[in-house]
């Protein structure tokens, strides 16, 4: 994947660093409790393998503003846990302690962020991000997601 303006999707560049952050930081957060507490600025994202089935649990930056989820794509739209959630059209997101159901994934740009998140994005040169509408939870939540406990704070 080309972006037009840099060359390669920062997942081509850093491939190194996201196989490291895939089989060894991310379990490292995830076992540590590090993402989805009250006081983390980590959200954990539950989805769904899109070929698997299997349930998966991916620590990542999220931000809430009303009804509504931005979670940037460090990797791009390509990511494994971004084209689950895509292919299943909803997932679940732990942040600041709740468990969070949401859907209607769209990737947008950078201009389609709230005000105050556009900045430090802008600074940092990110420019994808997966937009999620948090969704009515009262049948149980997403197909194929299990209930997911909640943190041991």
């Amino acid at each position: 994947m080309q972006h037009a303006a840099t060359g390669p999707a920062p997942a081509m560049r850093h491939r190194g660093l996201h196989v490291f952050a895939r089989h060894w930081l991310n379990p490292l957060v995830l076992r540590l409790g590090l993402a989805g507490g009250r006081r983390s600025p980590l959200a954990v994202v539950h989805h769904v393998g899109r070929r698997t089935g299997r349930a998966y649990a991916t620590p990542l930056a999220a931000h809430r503003r009303g009804d509504r989820l931005w979670v940037p794509l460090t990797y791009g739209p390509n990511a494994r846990w971004c084209l689950n959630v895509m292919a299943a059209g909803t997932c679940r997101v732990q942040l600041h302690g709740r468990l969070l159901a949401a859907g209607r994934p769209r990737v947008v740009g950078s201009g389609a962020l709230p005000r105050g998140l556009r900045g430090p994005y802008r600074l940092i040169r990110m420019r994808d991000f997966l937009e999620l509408a948090l969704v009515d939870d009262t049948d149980g939540g997403a197909p194929g997601l299990r209930p997911v406990a909640a943190p041991n704070r």
